[in-house]
This record gives C-alpha cells, sequence and structure tokens, in this order.
C-alpha cells in the first residue's frame, strides 16, 4: 500500500510542476518562480523536473535556465484535443470518468 501511496504522491507533485510551469510566463519559468508558485520544497522540485526531463515532459532552456513544457507533453495535449472532438461526433461511444 505505501507504494501506491508514494506513486500518488509523485503524481500529484508532478501535476503540480506541470501546472505550474504551464501558467508560468511565455519564456518559462525559473526555479524561483516554481517554489514561489508551487510551495514545494527545492529538492522535491529538483527530482521531480529531472523525471519530467527525462520524459521530455518540461525542457530546460541552457541559456536562461528556464523551465517550459516539452515535446511529449505537447504530443498527449494534440491526442487529447482530437479524442475529443471524437467524443463530440459520436458522444454515445465514449463515457466520461468524471
Amino acid at each position: 500500500m505505501a507504494d501506491i501511496q508514494t506513486s500518488t504522491g509523485s503524481l500529484k507533485r508532478a501535476h503540480i510542476l506541470l501546472s505550474a510551469i504551464a501558467s508560468g510566463s511565455n519564456q518559462g519559468s525559473t526555479l524561483v518562480e516554481i517554489v514561489k508558485s508551487t510551495g514545494l520544497p527545492r529538492p522535491t522540485i529538483h527530482r521531480v523536473i529531472g523525471m519530467l526531463i527525462t520524459m521530455e515532459w518540461i525542457r530546460r532552456n541552457k541559456e536562461d535556465g528556464r523551465y517550459r513544457l516539452g515535446t511529449a507533453i505537447a504530443k498527449l495535449g494534440y491526442c487529447a484535443m482530437n479524442y475529443h472532438v471524437t467524443e463530440k461526433l459520436i458522444p454515445e461511444e465514449y463515457e466520461s470518468s468524471e
């Protein structure tokens, strides 16, 4: 049971970071801005950001150190938009999990 709780916590922290970066400046978010907007400890942010960079869900600009959403998360969003359009066209074939 502890593994499930740990995984859930990690997923929640990843969601918090992705949301903070997505709602940040068009130029990206600095680590200081992410710490301030999330309230998460720096070591936690570093650990989760490392995982998200590996997954290409976020990227870090080498010149200014700012974090932005990555290409893999954009691909997921594009796929979700396509499914959402299909849902509206044929609603009886899709059920919402909400």
